[in-house]
């Protein structure tokens, strides 16, 4: 029976044994962050990247798997990780990347970038530019309160961009459609290949259980997102 003295002992152990870890991995260029492989239905496909809101992964655990049931390699990850002042989100990103393509249940060369709310903001500061390892971005009400220079967004912007807002999202001012439609702009301004879809009655979460679910709009989501798919990695026949 452990007493409260052996029980404060074996805490501090495992504490000190988890923070060596991380020091370890810090020392070896390494990052830590939450990571979750979903095979395709038939064991292989192509690569898709699904990062999460900031409610984290759990909310997003069943799409990934509906998308990995349409026959792609689906890596979750946690949109905190991927976009923030306070982890290397930008080593993060990369390495899970990195990772998917060097899984060996994918058969692509590139991967498909899916990101939700805050997810949707990390793939507009890491992913729109990376031709050689990015085929697409697909941004659901994306967080765009970051994004102080569009212009200097849209320059870097060189892989295909589609956006899904929510016209009615006033959440934290943190996914305003006014952002999204300066983006959107700016992108045609620069000829840049980018579309957005406005669902103007929707507020943020449209496609989440709770009081701003629209079974309409997250049915229109998916079969965009499909189609979305298809043409994202349309060189792999999917």
């Amino acid at each position: 029976m452990l007493t409260r003295r052996t029980l404060r002992i074996a805490v501090g152990v495992f504490a000190f044994a988890m923070a060596s870890v991380v020091a370890t991995n810090a020392a070896l260029g390494q990052t830590t962050y939450f990571r979750e492989e979903i095979a395709a239905k038939q064991g292989k496909g192509p690569a898709v990247l699904i990062m999460s809101g900031q409610s984290g992964p759990d909310s997003r655990r069943s799409y990934a798997r509906d998308v990995a049931a349409l026959g792609y390699n689906v890596l979750l990850v946690d949109g905190n990780d991927m976009l923030s002042r306070t982890k290397p989100a930008a080593q993060n990103f990369k390495d899970a990347v990195s990772s998917l393509l060097a899984s060996p249940n994918t058969t692509s060369k590139k991967v498909a970038v899916i990101g939700f709310s805050l997810g949707g903001g990390a793939a507009l500061a890491h992913a729109i530019g990376q031709t050689e390892i990015i085929s697409g971005v697909l941004a659901v009400y994306p967080f765009t309160a970051w994004i102080q220079n569009v212009d200097g967004l849209v320059g870097r912007m060189q892989v295909p961009l589609t956006v899904l807002a929510a016209g009615a999202d006033t959440y934290n001012n943190c996914c305003m459609i006014d952002k999204a439609r300066e983006i959107e702009k700016a992108a045609k301004a620069k000829g840049a290949a980018f579309e957005m879809t406005v669902y103007d009655n929707a507020e943020h979460g449209f496609d989440l259980t709770g009081r701003n679910y629209r079974h309409d709009y997250t049915r229109d989501t998916w079969k965009r997102t499909e189609a979305w798919l298809a043409r994202a990695h349309a060189d792999t026949g999917k």
